[in-house]
């Protein structure tokens, strides 16, 4: 919690962020036989611009997007309307990440490369980049 409170200007935005993640990481289980590989926080918040403003944009990996994608919106529709912050999450299974990072030009994968903090799931996203990288 310190490196996010460090970074970012207000520590009420970082207690929102871990509880966003807490949220995911408690209560997708319960719903599904969930299994979250990774998140990590893209965007102007991982940037360092605009925290105001500033929406979570937040970058799921799942083994099955099909399977999940409509829970985790669910949920950040929910915590969206409870906290007043636009929750914005892509959700991806490791084979999109790799194509993305694997492609020629700009893509939402290389921007989430450069400019990131990973919440949870650092090994599994950087098992994914290294093997890009190859």
């Amino acid at each position: 919690a310190h490196i996010l409170l460090t970074y970012f200007s207000s520590s009420l935005l970082a207690d929102l962020i871990f509880f966003v993640v807490g949220k995911f990481l408690s209560v997708l289980p319960k719903k599904t036989d969930f299994n979250l590989l990774s998140v990590v926080l893209f965007g102007s918040l991982a940037k360092g611009t605009d925290f105001k403003k500033s929406d979570i944009d937040l970058f799921i990996i799942v083994p099955s997007k099909k399977k999940y994608d409509e829970t985790i919106d669910m949920e950040c529709v929910g915590l969206s309307k409870g906290f007043g912050v636009e929750i914005n999450p892509i959700v991806s299974e490791p084979t999109n990440l790799l194509t993305m990072l694997s492609e020629k030009g700009q893509n939402v994968g290389k921007e989430i490369l450069k400019n990131k903090i990973i919440l949870f799931g650092a090994e599994k996203f950087w098992e994914l980049v290294f093997e890009v990288i190859k």
